[in-house]
């Protein structure tokens, strides 16, 4: 997919050389398990950009909240 299935890395290490975003990835999505967090990705790049696309319309409505789903949404 480009590299995008792999982004979020860059966001837990910013200082990471791009080329360990698949190995890290791997970790993260096994660790994600172990916690019991459900990790969430996109089947393909049309999948993410049309989700993308539907958040920023969402969001730019005054009202707008993102609700908090999955697994995650249990950890408070």
């Amino acid at each position: 997919m480009g590299g995008i299935n792999i982004h979020v890395i860059h966001h837990i290490f910013p200082q990471i050389c791009h080329v360990h975003y698949p190995k890290l990835t791997e970790i993260l999505k096994a660790t994600a398990d172990e916690f019991g967090i459900e990790y969430q990705e996109n089947p393909n790049f049309w999948v993410a950009l049309k989700k993308h696309m539907w958040m920023l319309h969402h969001l730019s409505k005054p009202e707008a909240q993102v609700e908090r789903y999955g697994k995650s949404a249990l950890l408070n």
